[in-house]
């Protein structure tokens, strides 16, 4: 087993990954608030969401679907959020 530095100094690069693609994310956000506006198109997509939730559930093992779900959720708030602002 790992001693407990070597796992948290994975975390933290686990971590930097995960806000670099975070804000990857975002900023296609920001270019599709773009899209939408141009087009007429309302930010939110209950159709969309809920295609992306069970795709993005269907790739999470069985312990972590629930929470996989909760994650994505979170994001695609935010992401409404950022689109918002726009």
């Amino acid at each position: 087993m790992r001693n407990i530095n070597e796992l948290r100094d994975k975390i933290d690069k686990i971590d930097a990954q995960l806000i670099e693609l975070f804000e990857e994310r975002m900023n296609i956000s920001q270019e599709i608030a773009e899209y939408k506006e141009k087009n007429g198109l309302a930010i939110y997509d209950e159709d969309r969401e809920l295609k992306v939730i069970q795709k993005n559930i269907q790739h999470a093992h069985d312990n972590y679907k629930i929470y996989v779900e909760d994650f994505i959720r979170c994001i695609m708030q935010i992401s409404k959020d950022v689109q918002s602002k726009k």
